[in-house]
């Protein structure tokens, strides 16, 4: 094979300017989608779905600190009110739980009361909008839906039985000589003239149309199952339209016909008159079929829209209810709040109010001596400001493994320390159980449950949107196409958001989107020592993927 010097290229080159530089240009273009082709490809975007299932969500404030054998511990009400009975004097035995201060709760009795009165109400209402929702009795609306689909194609059966009969008389009508000569051609214009063949043409195109479409329809029929309700409606959709033509067909031949009878003067055949009655029976029986089958497709949307409201307010009650057990719940929550009990065994060591004296939230009533043990932990002032008296608490130490002990909090710093210029606040937390394996000064770490909530819809955070202020979640639709669903959003914390409308359980979203690569596995990097190296990436697990 002969070689081209290099020197024989730049003088061809040289001397072919505009084409070189062509060629340079489609070599860099070819190459950049080659290049651009393989990543798009690498990175197409695929999605994982999940099905929207109810579970808990707690928030928590996380906090770190020692254990202190604090002998010295300021009980606090988490209310404000004013005092009616203080059951303990200075020096006073107390145990854990007994009641020091009870403030007037003649309100929170009510809002507990009035609280129970929505819930039964709500109870009521749920229970009614059930019954509705699964009741298949006569005046059900799902009962009525499906009375309306029978009678659907109760109706396309007692149309199909007429028009058969209708098709054939309209046929011998047309097309059979000896059955209505007058309606010849030749007759016609000789006694009607063009007008008279206009008409009958007129008529006979929209007949010929119609007959099409019964047989359309009557091939369907055959096929048709009760269950496929959006086939049944289609069907008799079609089927009313073929009444219609056919209706405006037969009516179109009777005025041909009569205005062919009008024109002759005298021996006019008996067939035109038994033609006029025939097709005025046919013209009653489509009027009477037409009206019968738009009057079921009436129906069936009015039975859509009722089963559809009985669903809407059965999910209304669903939530009306919901929102009332927790109404209740907060209720007795504030009510058992007026009643200020001891954390721990102690000793009254000075009490703070009379009564008949008034107490803001956070004031403190008494003092209790005590050797038991508490936590002492640090927060700052935006974790401080989600954490009150009351709260409970999850305690891990650090030198000792396998321990877990729940708390609660019964101290809240209301001066922060400023330290190089960040303020830190003290939250003391006592333990509702001892172990001897706990000393003075261990580290800690406390997990303080700020708000929770319990069997609610939740999401987890990756499936969450934003748009401006507005939230939503991206749905796929019966085609695959991605759909932006607005959501409501509550409570959430670092793994799941609450959501409180615009998903349904058991509705399917997309949870989390992923490039191609995260599906591929790595190819494993070459050992020196020979043979494969190590493991590449596995494959995400949870949901299904689907690619777009």
């Amino acid at each position: 094979m002969k070689l081209i010097k290099p020197k024989k290229i730049k003088n061809w080159i040289i001397s072919h300017k505009k084409t070189s530089v062509f060629l340079m240009l489609l070599i860099i273009f070819t190459g950049y989608k080659i290049v651009s082709g393989f990543s798009s490809e690498e990175n197409k975007s695929q999605y994982i779905t999940s099905i929207a299932e109810k579970g808990d969500i707690v928030s928590l404030v996380n906090g770190i600190g020692q254990v202190s054998a604090s002998n010295r511990v300021d009980v606090a009400s988490e209310v404000s009110g004013d005092i009616t009975f203080i059951p303990i004097k200075l020096g006073d035995t107390i145990k854990k739980g007994q009641t020091l201060v009870i403030l007037d709760n003649r309100n929170a009795l009510r809002t507990v009361e009035n609280a129970e009165l929505s819930l039964e109400n709500a109870k009521i209402a749920y229970e009614k909008s059930l019954k509705k929702e699964n009741d298949q009795s006569e005046n059900s609306p799902i009962s009525d839906l499906n009375k309306a689909y029978d009678n659907g194609l109760t109706a396309i059966s007692n149309a199909l039985i007429d028009i058969p009969d209708i098709v054939t008389g309209m046929n011998n009508i047309f097309y059979n000589p000896t059955h209505s000569s007058y309606f010849g051609d030749i007759n016609i214009n000789s006694i009607a003239g063009q007008t008279g063949i206009d008409y009958k043409y007129e008529a006979g195109r929209t007949f010929d149309s119609a007959k099409n479409d019964y047989e359309i329809v009557f091939r369907t029929y055959k096929t048709i199952r009760t269950e496929d309700r959006e086939k049944l409606v289609a069907l008799i959709e079609d089927t009313y339209a073929m009444a219609k033509k056919l209706q405006s067909a037969v009516n179109g031949s009777y005025n041909a016909i009569d205005y062919i009878k009008q024109r002759i003067s005298t021996n006019i055949p008996n067939q035109i008159a038994i033609d006029k009655n025939t097709l005025g029976s046919y013209i009653s029986k489509l009027n009477s079929h037409t009206n019968s089958l738009s009057n079921v497709l009436t129906a069936i949307e009015d039975a859509k829209d009722s089963a559809s409201s009985a669903t809407l307010n059965f999910k209304s009650a669903q939530l009306n209810l919901s929102k009332a057990e927790d109404s209740l719940r907060d209720a007795k929550e504030k009510l058992a709040n007026h009643y200020i009990r001891a954390p721990f065994d102690g000793i009254i060591g000075k009490v703070y109010i009379e009564n008949g004296d008034k107490i803001n939230s956070n004031g403190v009533v008494a003092t209790i001596i005590t050797n038991e043990k508490i936590a002492e932990i640090s927060l700052n002032e935006v974790d401080v400001s989600k954490v009150e008296t009351g709260q409970k608490a999850t305690l891990v130490f650090d030198a000792i493994d396998n321990l877990t002990i729940t708390g609660t909090v019964t101290e809240v710093d209301l001066l922060g320390t400023v330290t190089q210029g960040v303020v830190n606040y003290t939250v003391k937390i006592a333990f509702d159980a001892n172990d001897e394996r706990i000393r003075t000064g261990m580290s800690l770490s406390a997990d303080i449950v700020s708000e929770s909530k319990q069997n609610i819809i939740r999401v987890p955070n990756s499936a969450i949107k934003f748009k401006g202020d507005k939230s939503f979640i991206e749905t796929l639709d019966e085609n695959g196409a991605i759909i932006q669903t607005p959501v409501q959003i509550g409570l959430s914390n670092d793994e799941f958001t609450e959501i409180i409308s615009g998903l349904n359980e058991g509705e399917t979203y997309i949870s989390r989107s992923v490039t191609q690569s995260f599906f591929q596995t790595t190819s494993p990097a070459p050992s020196l020592f020979g043979g494969g190296g190590g493991g590449g990436a596995g494959r995400a697990g949870g949901g299904a993927p689907f690619q777009r």
